[in-house]
Order: structure tokens, then sequence, then C-alpha cells
């Protein structure tokens, strides 16, 4: 019995799933390899409500570019791994990128990058 005044979506809801490329204790996500990214990856497909479109990044602080480059890289390669591996899963998306190292996401196959930062300016550091 649906509650009142909550209805049943008719539609699903589509997710990225972050995964973790970087040692840093502020990036977060499941890890390329993990039991836990393989469970979800299987079990997913039957939850009907919600729709994977693919996997998502954020590159570590690094003034090195290359850096930045090979994380990129490695989800890109992650995908490839992991659609072989799930194949019943929608991969077509690959967000990673963001104002300041966008340019290289989209070199290395991003189809989704995230420029807050470059159009709307930083955020004001919290107090």
């Amino acid at each position: 019995m649906v509650s009142p005044g909550v209805r049943k979506m008719e539609r699903a809801c589509p997710i990225l799933i972050e995964i973790k490329l970087s040692d840093e204790p502020a990036k977060s996500g499941l890890e390329p390899g993990s039991r836990e990214l393989d469970e979800l990856l299987e079990r997913l497909p039957d939850l009907g409500h919600i729709q994977m479109r693919g996997l998502m990044t954020v590159a570590p602080l690094d003034e090195n570019p290359e850096t930045v480059r090979a994380c990129f890289r490695q989800l890109r390669r992650l995908r490839d791994e992991l659609a072989a591996r799930h194949a019943r899963m929608d991969y077509g998306e690959l967000s990673m990128g963001m104002s300041g190292d966008f340019e290289i996401a989209i070199e290395e196959g991003s189809t989704l990058v995230r420029i807050g930062t470059a159009i709307f300016g930083a955020r004001p550091k919290p107090e």
C-alpha cells in the first residue's frame, strides 16, 4: 500500500556510480575491483526504479596534468572492463572533469563535465 501523499514513480531515476580513484580522504565512491561494486552491478538491473547511466569520478588535486589524465584514463578502462563483465548495464555516460581539468577529461572520453566554478565562480569558504 502506498502512503497517502506518496505516488509511485512512473519512470526510472537515472544514476551514475561514483568510483574512487584517489587516495585523498575527501574523495568518495566505490573502489574499482571491489566486491561491493560487482554486487551492485549484479543487482541494479533488477531494480526497475533505478537506471544506471554510467560512471563518474573526481580526479585528485594535482598540479601535474598527467596525474589527472591517468585518473580519467583509468576510469575509461574500468568502464570498458565492467561493460564486458556486466553487459546488462548502460555505460554510456562517463562523468569526469571539472572546471580546472575538463579539457583533459574530454580528451580522455568524458561525456559529462561539471564546470560550475567556471560559470559561477568559486564558492565562498565556509566559516
